[in-house]
């Protein structure tokens, strides 16, 4: 009888240090999870939530706007099921990613403003031209030449658009200087710059459809149209001319001014 209480009580002693063993086992693992999982959602735009840090592996149940980057600089695509939270995964080049996430919105997001949907419906005022292919708009940097950064809606990112009886527009800056070609150049890479209105052929422009909600902006003098040039995403990335051929570097939306700039999310990274 002795024995046998022994070996009950030794029994009932292992399953314990089993159980606590386990539990304790447990705790970490779910410690260990929380830890490998915890993203930083100061990372993310606004109405987004992380959901994995850079080089985690996550998914989403179904296909979902997922957000790249993180302090204000985003790519945005549409994923569906696992993915790597990487550059990869969005097509861009690696740099500055040590912080970044991926996130998804957790709350309706702002609809974006009223934007002209084709050239037929677009009347004279002044605009914001935004790139489809980098998400920010045009302006005119110290010396002139055009570029692009992201929307703010100040001033020096409207252009004021007016159509000529020929067709053709005009198209001024704040400053009530003309876009123009620089030095009348007709070559694949020639400059955009403003300057005095002088109703010439180098400051005449033909806004045609490109896309639904997207258009063209072809010179008339040379026949090419405003490229961002060298697909380039950076603030301060030049605008040129190339002949056209069809890229979203290529294709503009145009935001009337009286809509209010916090209204347009930026899906563009600048990495």
């Amino acid at each position: 009888m002795k024995t046998r209480k022994y070996i009950d009580v030794i029994k009932n002693t292992l399953r314990a240090h089993v159980w606590l063993t386990f539990s304790a086992l447990g705790s970490a693992v779910v410690g260990l999870s929380s830890q490998g999982h915890a993203a930083d959602n100061s990372t993310t735009p606004e109405g987004y939530v992380a959901i994995c840090s850079y080089g985690q592996t996550c998914a989403v149940a179904k296909s979902s706007l997922v957000a790249f980057g993180s302090q204000g600089q985003y790519a945005y695509k549409i994923l569906n099921g696992a993915f790597t939270c990487s550059e990869r995964a969005f097509n861009r080049v690696a740099d500055n990613t040590e912080n970044a996430t991926c996130s998804v919105a957790v709350k309706k997001v702002q609809k974006p403003p009223v934007f002209i949907q084709s050239a037929a419906e677009l009347s004279d005022g002044a605009y914001a031209i935004i790139s489809r292919h980098s998400g920010k708009a045009l302006s005119l940097n110290a010396q002139g030449a055009l570029q692009q950064a992201p929307y703010t809606g100040n001033a020096e990112q409207h252009f004021t658009i007016a159509k000529r009886k020929d067709g053709y527009f005009s198209i001024t800056s704040h400053r009530q200087s003309a876009l123009e070609i620089k030095d009348w150049q007709t070559s694949d890479g020639a400059q955009v710059t403003a300057g005095a209105v002088a109703d010439s052929w180098n400051q005449h422009w033909l806004i045609s459809d490109s896309d639904p909600n997207y258009v063209s902006i072809a010179s008339r003098f040379s026949g090419k149209s405003l490229d961002l040039f060298g697909l380039n995403t950076n603030n301060s990335a030049q605008v040129r001319l190339w002949t056209y051929w069809g890229g979203n570097n290529q294709q503009w939306q145009l935001i009337p001014a009286t809509a209010p700039a916090k209204a347009l999310p930026s899906q563009a990274v600048n990495f």
